[in-house]
């Protein structure tokens, strides 16, 4: 007998085509080709339980890590039936910079569902773009060369940031580990670190990074990396992404398909991934969205800058060298602004500093014995404009690096899109949410999952309701427990170690 399956529910979620419905047993959809049966393209993820089911076909990269082919697809499942008694009539516009690319899936009553692809791409070569073409070409020469001169290049390892200077996070848990363990004298540990600090050093670090990458064969990085993504590497180089975030909180990468700040749709951003690391086995598929990269190449070790967070040494160090750089903050209540930037990146980062009540604040720190400590995310440039008369308990620490280098000494975390809420919620300490544009922050941004009901702690509109929510102790700590079983597989301090054997070790099996 024919087994059906009938979708109730057709709708786009970020770079996802997601059909919901139900059958009698586990379906195996596919999208295939109308002009070339042979065609078909697999889902990126597939939940069925009971009889329901939904699956997430990936518009942007879910074709081999690239976009569909313009054109008629069709939704199949092998030899069931597909039926829609209500029909379906969604679509939605990619396009950005000179790609045009949109999808629209539809099906009449009962029908089946068919996806319409328009897509198409300018070649325009103006100056600028012809100019990156030369340096890409110049790099691509240089890496080649040495690939081809470097001898015994799978016994070195590369550490890189385009954004840091510094050997920080999880870079830095990973370096001091493997040195830890005798590693430093079985592979050869490298640097290439961006000193944007003037134009000379920067200079230097992208003439020398091609030879580096070449000559490496395990590469770590822990952000956005454009450099890196301009060369074809070969199938023996590790490519390790240690996202300096946990969890996944607002969307980044191929998740903003469509929407200003998102890499070129059609492009080779995040692709060459090997490996990335996340924090828990819930945020994997958000994760290949962002990337572009097949779930199997994503593992949920946990993240290695959180191990910290279970060293009672290090919790002591970490308070101690606060209060040093701090004298003056010792014995109150230390209540820590932690805010993310606005704009669309390091070159328009800001914060509206005009949305904090400085004199409000800080009378508030001195009729309760508190100190508010400012952590500004590291690309806002613009110092926070603390009023001298204040600053017996209003400090910025913006210098900082790591804002995990704060977090011990917090009693209270204040911040609004951050990711610091997961590190900060394995301390079990309240937090609460300063959101004054989340409207316009949710419509710019967006996030992987509906805001008001995912963050763990209580929502303030206006600094007043945030001081009021202060002075009454309204957190709203209930959510605080669930959220940490919900983005920690195994926070228990040894994910660094997860990590080296992952990368270093045997234990390279692809997660289902």
């Amino acid at each position: 007998m024919e087994q059906g399956v009938t979708i109730d529910r057709v709708r786009f979620e970020r770079a996802q085509l997601v059909f919901e419905g139900s059958a009698a047993r586990r379906p195996e959809p596919y999208l295939q080709s109308d002009a070339d049966a042979g065609v078909q393209i697999a889902p990126s993820f597939l939940q069925w339980q009971d009889g329901a089911f939904s699956v997430f076909f990936d518009m942007i990269t879910g074709n081999a890590g690239n976009l569909l082919p313009a054109g008629i697809w069709r939704l199949c499942c092998g030899q069931d039936a597909i039926h829609t008694p209500d029909g379906c009539d969604v679509q939605r516009d990619y396009s950005g910079g000179d790609v045009t690319y949109r999808v629209c899936a539809a099906a009449r009553p009962g029908g089946v569902p068919e996806l319409y692809v328009e897509s198409a791409r300018s070649r325009r070569l103006g100056p600028k773009r012809a100019a990156f073409s030369v340096l890409r070409a110049g790099m691509r020469l240089a890496f080649a060369a040495s690939r081809r001169f470097s001898r015994g290049c799978r016994r070195r390892v590369l550490f890189t940031s385009a954004s840091r200077d510094s050997l920080t996070g999880n870079l830095r848990d990973i370096y001091d580990r493997m040195c830890a363990r005798g590693l430093d004298q079985q592979y050869e540990l490298r640097f290439a670190l961006c000193d944007c600090r003037t134009m000379a050093r920067k200079l230097f670090f992208y003439l020398r990074l091609p030879f580096l990458l070449g000559a490496s064969g395990y590469i770590l990085l822990d952000d956005y990396h454009p450099a890196l993504y301009q060369f074809h590497y070969p199938a023996d180089v590790e490519i390790i992404q240690l996202w300096h975030a946990c969890g996944a909180f607002k969307t980044v990468g191929y998740s903003r398909a469509g929407r200003p700040g998102a890499p070129d749709i059609a492009g080779v951003s995040h692709k060459c991934y090997t490996k990335a690391i996340v924090s828990g086995s819930g945020v994997r598929r958000y994760y290949a969205e962002a990337f572009g990269i097949p779930l199997s190449r994503v593992y949920a070790t946990g993240m290695p800058r959180t191990d910290q967070f279970f060293d009672p040494s290090h919790k002591r160090e970490s308070i101690a060298r606060f209060f040093d750089r701090f004298p003056a903050l010792t014995g109150r209540r230390i209540l820590l602004f932690a805010p993310t930037f606005r704009g669309d990146g390091a070159g328009s980062a800001y914060y509206p500093y005009e949305c904090i009540d400085f004199a409000a604040l800080a009378g508030y720190c001195r009729e309760t014995g508190a100190a508010a400590v400012f952590k500004m995310h590291p690309f806002v440039r613009e110092p926070v404009p603390i009023p001298p008369e204040y600053a017996d308990v209003l400090a910025d620490a913006s210098d900082l690096r790591e804002v995990n280098d704060i977090l011990f000494a917090a009693d209270v975390l204040i911040t609004d899109y951050s990711s610091v809420i997961y590190e900060y919620s394995l301390l079990g300490r309240p937090m609460l949410f300063y959101t004054f544009d989340l409207a316009e922050y949710t419509a710019s941004r967006d996030f992987y999952e509906p805001f008001e009901s995912f963050v763990p702690g209580k929502i303030t509109r206006t600094f007043e309701e945030l001081l009021d929510a202060l002075r009454k102790g309204s957190f709203a700590p209930s959510r605080a427990e669930a959220f940490r079983e919900r983005n920690f597989d195994a926070a228990d301090g040894h994910a660094t170690d997860r990590v080296i054997d992952l990368v270093f070790g045997t234990q390279s099996t692809p997660q289902s």
